[in-house]
């Protein structure tokens, strides 16, 4: 089980609205990223660092 500490860092990974809506997106089903393109107000770069947020805290992969 994962202690309360991991709990509120994958909590604080999630809480950005653009992470939220990335996930929105993906609860419809799974996507690459090209599928992305165009989300609204994110460039390319700022949107992989979305990713790799919620990758490193094990939220998507």
């Amino acid at each position: 089980m994962d202690s309360l500490l991991e709990k509120i860092e994958i909590l604080k990974a999630i809480v950005h609205p653009v992470r939220i809506g990335i996930l929105e997106e993906l609860m419809k089903g799974a996507k690459c990223v090209t599928d992305f393109e165009g989300f609204p107000d994110v460039n390319q770069p700022n949107f992989s660092q979305y990713l790799s947020v919620l990758r490193d805290h094990g939220v998507v992969d």
